[in-house]
């Protein structure tokens, strides 16, 4: 993960003999088989997770079909 004042990269590497993907637009079904990284802003390393904060959810398979879901705290 790499960040500067204007966006973040992630790069993950996922090993998978069967690689496969159906969807190719953005839904409301999210995709499966997918790559997933979560984000708590706010986060420390003392304390990893904010239970009661607002978490984003980021998704996209192997057609690059990006999904996300962003959970505003209550």
């Amino acid at each position: 993960m790499m960040w500067d004042d204007e966006k973040h990269l992630l790069r993950g590497e996922l090993e998978e003999p069967h690689v496969w993907a159906t969807l190719t637009e953005r839904t409301r079904d999210f995709p499966r088989h997918d790559f997933e990284v979560f984000l708590y802003p706010g986060s420390t390393r003392t304390r990893p997770m904010q239970p009661y904060g607002t978490i984003t959810s980021l998704r996209s398979n192997a057609l690059n079909t990006v999904w996300d879901l962003t959970l505003p705290k209550p």
